[in-house]
């Protein structure tokens, strides 16, 4: 019976082997793209300071459930996701790690995606365009959400094509299993996430099979809304109050993020707008031909959904929408796959993603937070005994970046009370005002850390009250990033 077993079994190796070369050559160009994605970004895992948000991630690992409860429970998949990351470091590599390994699948998902919707070309010409994208290693390397956001969303697009093109029930509902979990828990990874579920309906509307469609959407709907009435019974609505409303510039970020700044912008906007008007007039040849929208409504849906909502109550940032990026690559893949000779075809994927790469000097330039130098400023002239004076809501950065400095001076913590260094997700704020406290004792040096445009504001108004400038000398210095330190010492 053996020797019948390996007589049977013989003639199998070299299909077996004929098979693995074949599946290893389908997913060469995937495999390839992702690699290039992280060689981007690997090497500026540690570039950029860690900056208020991120420091807001390892905080809300120390205490899970109190920030679910204080946050809304947004984010709330990718807090549970990084909470072993920060067991075992929260060096700026350790947190970003997730997000670029997110980042990375993307690029293989929206392989598979644009190989199904145009063949082999057009989903290594769609890897090879998000893996060169600035934006993609931007938020690569930020331990925030968005990655991982962007995953599941482009999961749950890969899942409803590959439904679409399934041959049989059984591959149709696994599909469609996969289409509908990635759904559901893409909005607790990033609330603005759903609203990729009506581009998705959007879509399904044009389908010969509408109603055997929308029948599937009614449990994902319901399963959607159950998660709205949660996360909004817990606060999300009060989620991002900080946001200005509705402005030019809101607009032109999201077409930056999207596409990329100035003439390279313009150009590569233009082949996506080709490749929307390629998708729209292949989705007339069969009775799947619907699929082809899908680049277009991915593309454009949330991001037309997001200004549309911002009218009403602004939600206008333009990281939001990151989870639409990926379609940016089908929509240039298309376009690219149409192009008659091959060699064509390999120089123009050539130049868009050299022009890509051109806008990547932003992605570790651009929007940093130079807390390394206040802490710097702080360590080199403080004394022991003295006092730290900061908001509540960036009391987490702060005591992230104390908790990294080597030998700290030992300094009183005047509002927030709690120790420096014990980083958390939420403080309360000493009671009265920053003046007041300041009025209240000035017989020691207090040091007073602020950030933004309203930390301006306020170090502004601080160094220029009578009261305050009768009782202190104050110092003042400022650092990238629109962070100020306040040196407040005893006259």
């Amino acid at each position: 019976m053996s020797t019948a077993s390996a007589i049977r079994t013989e003639p199998d190796r070299p299909a077996l082997q004929a098979a693995t070369t074949s599946t290893l050559v389908r997913w060469a160009p995937a495999i390839l793209a992702a690699a290039t994605a992280a060689a981007i970004s690997i090497p500026r895992l540690d570039r950029r300071p860690v900056w208020l948000d991120e420091a807001y991630t390892v905080g809300a690992t120390r205490d899970l459930v109190a920030t679910w409860r204080g946050s809304g429970g947004t984010q709330a998949v990718y807090y549970l996701l990084m909470w072993p990351v920060t067991q075992l470091s929260i060096a700026p590599t350790w947190i970003r790690l997730p997000s670029l390994l997110a980042a990375v699948a993307t690029v293989v998902v929206v392989y598979d995606i644009g190989r199904r919707l145009g063949g082999w070309w057009m989903g290594t010409v769609a890897a090879a365009t998000l893996a060169c994208t600035a934006s993609l290693s931007r938020f690569a390397i930020e331990a925030r959400s968005y990655s991982l956001a962007m995953l599941l969303i482009s999961l749950s697009w890969l899942g409803l094509v590959a439904a679409a093109q399934a041959d049989d029930e059984g591959s149709r509902r696994r599909w469609l299993r996969l289409w509908a979990v990635s759904l559901l828990l893409a909005p607790l990874a990033h609330g603005m996430a759903a609203l990729h579920f009506v581009s998705q309906l959007a879509v399904l509307a044009a389908s010969p099979d509408r109603r055997r469609w929308l029948q599937a959407c009614v449990p994902v709907a319901a399963g959607l809304g159950v998660e709205g009435l949660l996360l909004f019974g817990l606060g999300a609505g009060e989620v991002a109050d900080w946001v200005a409303p509705l402005n030019r510039g809101q607009v032109e970020g999201v077409w930056h993020l999207l596409v990329g700044r100035s003439t390279i912008g313009l150009l590569v906007g233009a082949v996506a707008l080709l490749g929307a008007v390629a998708g729209i007039r292949r989705a007339r040849l069969d009775d799947n031909g619907w699929v082809q929208l899908v680049p277009m409504a991915w593309f454009l849906g949330a991001p037309l959904l997001l200004i549309a909502l911002s009218v009403v109550r602004p939600y206008g940032v333009a990281r939001y929408v990151l989870g639409s990026l990926p379609a940016l690559g089908l929509l240039v893949g298309r376009v690219v796959a149409e192009v008659p000779r091959r060699s064509l075809q390999i120089a123009a994927t050539a130049a868009v993603c050299l022009a890509l790469l051109v806008g990547h000097g932003r992605v570790t330039g651009a929007y940093t937070e130079n807390w390394p130098g206040l802490m710097s400023t702080l360590q080199a002239h403080a004394d022991e005994g003295e006092r730290v004076m900061t908001p509540a809501e960036y009391r987490t950065v702060f005591d992230y970046w104390w908790d990294r400095q080597d030998a700290p001076p030992e300094l009183t913590a005047l509002s927030p009370v709690e120790p420096l260094g014990d980083i958390k997700r939420f403080y309360d704020a000493a009671p009265g005002t920053i003046r007041s406290r300041l009025l209240a004792d000035p017989s020691t040096t207090v040091w007073y850390v602020d950030r933004g445009p309203r930390g301006e504001q306020r170090t502004h108004r601080l160094t220029h009250d009578p009261q305050l400038r009768r009782a202190y000398d104050i110092t003042a210095w400022g650092f990238r990033g629109d962070l100020y330190l306040l040196r407040l010492e005893p006259r």
